[in-house]
């Protein structure tokens, strides 16, 4: 919450990519749909300043220098983190899907991908994060693989 009026934190769609160009395509598609997004370059950056109390959603590549997504992934597990969490990938397998997929992972799409794939995930899977700023509860559905 805000404390300074009362008002719930803008729902926000985290974008975790080493890839500039990634960070920045994504960033642009989704801001221009009406998506708030912040981008990190780095997992560690994102893990340090990412707001667990906001509703967010994260798009989270896999292999990243440093910590991996899937390694991302279950430090927000021991976290206790609801983050809905959809990764991206270009170097992927099925073990590492599924294995996402176990974790909780609501998506896991191959680079490159198609735009309209990632926003079928984001509509389904984060229906709390609204174009309109309105704020819903995450649904409870099955996790779709997609590749």
């Amino acid at each position: 919450m805000c404390a300074r009026a009362g008002i719930p934190p803008k729902p926000v769609i985290y974008v975790v990519d080493d890839d500039e160009g990634v960070r920045r395509a994504l960033s642009t598609l989704l801001r221009t749909i009406g998506y708030s997004t912040v981008a990190f370059a780095s997992p560690t950056e994102f893990l340090s300043e990412y707001d667990p109390n906001r509703p967010s959603c994260v798009l989270l590549d896999v292999h990243m220098p440093g910590m991996s997504g899937l390694e991302v992934q279950e430090h927000l597990i021991r976290s206790g983190s609801m983050l809905s969490v959809i990764f991206m990938t270009g170097h992927g397998d099925v073990r590492m899907a599924v294995q996402a997929m176990k974790n909780g992972a609501v998506g896991f799409l191959e680079k490159p991908f198609n735009n309209d794939e990632l926003l079928d995930l984001l509509k389904f899977h984060c229906k709390w994060v609204s174009r309109t700023d309105e704020l819903f509860l995450p649904t409870s559905i099955k996790p779709v693989l997609r590749h």
